[in-house]
This record gives C-alpha cells, sequence and structure tokens, in this order.
C-alpha cells in the first residue's frame, strides 16, 4: 500500500500548490480546513480559541505567493498576529544569568575534538564533521532545543559514523546555554545556508535528519528547496512536533505556556522543562520572530510531495505529538512509532528499522 501512495504521488507532485495565495483568505481558510479533514481534526478545534479574536479570520499564513509566484513573507509573523488580532495579552520572556556558559561550551567544544569531530565555519554557521572513507554515504543532522552545542546527541552520532560521513549543523538559537561565539543570521539566512552546505558536501545516498525542533529547521528547508530534497536518500524527522502545526499539541502549548496565558493549560504547560526553556529571551525572541504556520507544518502538501523517501519517527509515548495514526494524512508517507517519550527516539533502534526493513 506504502508503495502504491508513493508512485501515485510522484505523479502529482507537480500539481501541488507549494504556498497558498497572499491576499486569498479564502484559499487560506481553504488549505487550513483541508489538513483539518485530512488528519481528522474536529471541526471545533482550530490553532487558538476563536472567542479570542476581534473578527472572523481564523487563520492567518505567514508565508505566501504572491501573483507572480515570488514567496512573500509579511513583517507580522504568526505569533504577533494572534497577539494583535486577540484579547490575549502578550507576556514577558524570562532571563537567566550566563554564569558559566561560556566555559560550558569550551569544555564541549573539548569533547567534540576528543571525539574525533573537526569543526567547520561556513557563512557563519557551525558544523561538527565526521568522516567515514569507507562509505558513500552521507548524512546530515539538525538538532533539536538542546541544552548545549548539541553533545547530547553523541550516542546516536556514533552510530551514524559507523555507516556514514556525517555533518552536525548547530543552531544557537534555540540552545539553552549562550554561546561562546557571535551568531548574527537570521532564521531565513540559517536555512539558505544549511541548504547550500548540503548541497556542496551531499553525496549520491544522503539522508537528513531533523530531530525534535530540527524537524521544523527540516521543514522549512524541503519547503523552500523541494528539489534539493527531493534527491535525498532518506528526509527523517524524528520527534517532529510539527506535524500539523497549527492544529498541534505543540503550537498549543507555545501558545498558552510561552507566549499567553490561559487559566487551565499555563500551569500544566510551564511544568515541562522544554516550554520553560522556550520562555527565555533568545528562544522566545526566536519563536515570535520566525513561527510560520505554513513553513514550519509538516503538512499533506509535504507529505505528497515527499511520500517517496520521507519518513516521521514518533514516540508513542510523546505527550506533544497528539496525532491520529489511521487519518488519511498519516498514510500518506512512512511513519514509524517507537516505544519513547518525547527526547528519547534518537536513542531508539529507529534507523535499524529505516534501514533494514521495508515499508509495508
Amino acid at each position: 500500500m506504502y508503495m502504491i501512495l508513493s508512485l501515485f504521488f510522484v505523479f502529482i507532485i507537480a500539481f501541488v500548490n507549494a504556498y497558498p495565495l497572499c491576499n486569498d483568505i479564502n484559499e487560506q481558510h481553504k488549505y487550513f480546513e483541508n489538513e483539518r479533514q485530512l488528519f481528522n481534526i474536529h471541526e471545533s478545534q482550530s490553532p487558538f480559541d476563536a472567542d479570542f479574536l476581534f473578527d472572523t479570520t481564523r487563520f492567518q499564513v505567514a508565508s505566501c505567493m504572491d501573483n507572480n509566484g515570488e514567496i512573500y513573507y509579511p513583517a507580522e509573523t504568526s505569533c504577533a498576529y494572534i497577539s494583535n488580532n486577540t484579547h490575549l495579552e502578550l507576556q514577558k520572556p524570562t532571563y537567566r544569568f550566563p554564569l558559566f556558559d561560556s566555559f560550558i561550551w569550551k569544555l564541549t567544544d573539548t569533547m567534540w575534538y576528543l571525539s574525533g569531530w573537526t569543526k567547520i565555519i561556513e557563512n557563519g554557521e557551525h558544523y561538527w564533521y565526521y568522516p567515514n572513507k569507507t562509505s558513500n554515504k552521507t548524512i546530515f543532522f539538525l538538532h533539536g532545543i538542546n541544552a548545549v552545542n548539541g553533545f547530547e546527541n553523541i550516542l546516536l552520532l556514533r552510530k551514524l559514523t559507523r555507516e556514514a560521513t556525517v555533518y552536525f549543523s548547530i543552531y544557537s538559537p534555540v540552545l539553552y546555554f549562550d554561546t561562546n561565539y557571535e551568531y548574527n543570521n537570521t532564521y531565513s539566512q540559517h536555512i539558505v545556508n544549511v541548504a547550500s552546505f548540503i548541497k556542496q558536501h551531499k553525496t549520491d545516498d544522503t539522508d537528513i535528519i531533523g530531530n525534535s525542533y530540527g524537524s521544523i529547521r527540516l521543514t522549512t528547508l524541503c519547503k523552500r528547496f523541494p528539489e534539493l530534497c527531493d534527491k535525498m536518500s532518506h528526509i527523517i524527522l524524528t520527534d517532529p512536533l510539527n506535524v500539523n502545526l497549527p492544529f498541534s499539541k505543540m503550537f498549543d502549548a507555545c501558545l498558552y505556556g510561552v507566549f499567553f496565558i490561559h487559566s487551565e493549560k499555563t500551569p500544566i504547560y510551564r511544568k515541562s522543562i522544554t516550554i520553560n526553556t522556550l520562555r527565555l529571551q533568545r528562544q522566545y525572541t526566536h519563536m515570535y520572530e520566525n513561527m510560520d504556520w505554513y513553513e514550519w507544518s509538516i503538512d499533506t502538501d509535504m507529505m505528497k510531495r515527499f511520500s517517496h523517501n520521507m519518513v516521521l519517527v514518533i514516540g508513542n509515548y510523546d505527550k506533544f505529538i497528539v496525532i491520529d495514526r489511521e487519518s488519511p494524512a498519516m498514510k500518506l508517507c512512512r511513519v514509524i512509532y517507537t516505544d519513547t517519550q518525547h527526547g528519547m527516539v534518537i536513542f531508539s533502534d529507529f534507523m535499524e528499522q529505516i534501514y533494514n526493513t521495508c515499508p509495508n
């Protein structure tokens, strides 16, 4: 069944509209309504509580396509739109004193080097690199909301280096500890830079892995550079918080755990380490300025386009990813479920399942 779907969608790729049209609220509503139905979301559910809205415009797509076919990014992002069009009061970010941050970065840098990795700096982006001279396979890894420098992923990365040359992309705006270097690239520049880096270093057999928040980076990259992702052997999204993002548990958690107050939801969400990390100044600012209901969302357009190589890996006990597994949308690409909680998928055998078993 999986292979039949894959072949079917290869023929309709050319007819998939990559971005909803700008200034066309009917098309935007149609897009969201289509996503709601395909993911089996109840009609009463919307990206935020409709009672808070000033008008009947329930959705606002931050990124869209103008009449000339160019992608347009309005200055008012998704979070700003909600703040400006609802009765919800925007909360201020929290702060932490970076007492030992520089020392911790130097320490983890040393640990990377002692583990055999080499640092590459290109266009202001930092990467860790581990060559495998006996393999033609290449893997690019985009990390999630890690504490520092991405070293938390070293166990998985060691497994990957046995099979491939590995590049690990560091993205400091979502790391807990402040970096010991200045990083000035915007999110958009970062995506362009990573895409360029992958084009330069990819081989005929290349995978890209995006973990947790890294799945958001990978989603944006594939929507902006679909031809590049088409050529990948696998696009692997582990702990993908952004499945059907506007209707997702993670979006609700960000909305009422990070940016706004909800009498019932906020006290629950703020027990989460992830949510409290996102409330910090740097992470808060990044999410507020860049969250995009379309470019950040693993939607059915993306699942159709990359049905031939995309794999979602979701933990059975992930409280941030709530989906209907039997929905039509979740049948559009390959999905692997592991007996893990959020953040623990990378310690499972998902790579063995991807490489050693055939999809159903």
